[in-house]
């Protein structure tokens, strides 16, 4: 299987001249520009954006009843299939001018080099998160000293607060983490399948190219790189967590 969709990816994604025909120029296959406003997430501000409040009309007019196509804010220009899949063929044709287009690596390499600076992005926000996440007991042990101790009505309304603050924080953090990565994960399938599409459009006809390996590329295969992305950086996190709270045990047992 893993064999066979190599090959496919390297039959599509291969060079022009391999099949004896010229570079076509990339055309957009995204609905055209409407005369609707701007996006309202690039409108809007820096508290809205944190909260996603620029969500609230599109969400409280599907309250109201079942959405159309128009009503849906306007798809913003990094997230559209052109700018995907035309961020990934310049990485792609890089790598070719290089002769590096052969690797088995190749396509991975050019989507990391397309999408890995915004996936390294959503994990710092993940480790602020985990961060943030750790500080809660140890604030919470600090506000029970506090009550043994003796501590005046100032200093609990400090710790009150600074729990609240972190709490606030990690809340943020963890959601942006999310929507970032489910964003990304999106932008990567768009690539996959809009450079598939773009070759598929220059292969010969006498080309070896099963209808059946096609359709599961685009389909279900790029959907489990989409559906992957999010869970990746579980990589690092799960074991840190891990770390994390075994050594808040064994501080708890000294």
């Amino acid at each position: 299987m893993k064999a066979s969709l190599a090959v496919l990816v390297t039959t599509l994604l291969g060079s022009n001249e391999a099949v004896g025909l010229p570079k076509l120029p990339t055309t957009s296959y995204d609905r055209p520009p409407s005369s609707r406003e701007l996006e309202p997430e690039a409108a809007a501000g820096v508290l809205s954006r944190a909260t996603f409040a620029w969500l609230n009309p599109t969400l409280r007019l599907g309250n109201q009843r079942p959405l159309e196509e128009h009503d849906l804010p306007p798809l913003s220009k990094m997230d559209s299939s052109q700018t995907a899949t035309d961020n990934f063929d310049h990485h792609f044709e890089a790598m070719r001018a290089v002769g590096t287009a052969s690797q088995p690596n190749a396509v991975a390499l050019s989507l990391w080099r397309s999408f890995g600076r915004e996936f390294a992005a959503a994990g710092v926000v993940k480790l602020l998160s985990d961060v943030c996440q750790l500080a809660t007991p140890l604030l919470l042990r600090h506000m029970i000293a506090l009550l043994e101790g003796g501590a005046n009505a100032a200093q609990g309304v400090r710790a009150t607060l600074a729990l609240f603050a972190v709490s606030c924080l990690q809340a943020f953090s963890l959601r942006h983490y999310f929507a970032q990565l489910f964003r990304t994960g999106l932008r990567l399938r768009a690539a996959v399948v809009g450079a598939t599409y773009r070759k598929l459009l220059r292969v010969a006809p006498t080309a070896r190219v099963s209808s059946g390996d096609v359709t599961n590329l685009i389909g279900p295969d790029s959907q489990r790189i989409c559906d992957l992305v999010p869970y990746l950086h579980a990589l690092w996190f799960a074991p840190l967590q891990v770390l994390a709270a075994l050594g808040l045990i064994i501080s708890e047992c000294d």
